[in-house]
């Protein structure tokens, strides 16, 4: 069974999700997604907002010019139970002018016939304010 595939479990499609999230080829996060799918970046800062899939995936293209090499992420914990899981998440980078960027996040996923519905996203937003502000 793979994170993309009508059986996947919420714990599958979040970690699924996070492994692309850090890596080179984000693209591949809409293929977790289903068609009516929201992300919600929670708190108040300059990358909050509830977003399709597509637009979120716009939001990450313009924030790689903040960190360029990208975000390491580290999964802390993962549960899940029925149709939801929840993954705590470490994320370290530095930015393009020196600044380091660690964040801690937790990424909450609802899953339906083995697509991420709904996928709420909370971390430091004042920090995240702070780095991306310029990009955003």
């Amino acid at each position: 069974m793979t994170a993309s595939s009508p059986t996947a479990s919420a714990k599958e499609l979040v970690r699924a999700f996070v492994e692309i999230l850090g890596g080179e080829r984000k693209g591949r996060l809409l293929d977790l997604f289903a068609e009516d799918a929201w992300v919600h970046t929670t708190g108040s800062s300059c990358v909050s907002a509830k977003r399709r899939p597509q637009e979120f995936l716009t939001m990450l293209r313009e924030l790689s010019t903040v960190i360029p090499q990208g975000l390491r992420l580290e999964i802390r914990s993962l549960i899940g139970e029925g149709d939801q899981a929840a993954c705590e998440v470490l994320g370290t980078s530095t930015t393009a002018d020196g600044r380091a960027y660690n964040n801690h996040y937790v990424f909450w996923v609802r899953a339906v016939q083995g697509r991420i519905v709904l996928l709420s996203e909370f971390m430091d937003s004042r920090l995240a304010h702070e780095i991306f502000q310029p990009a955003a």
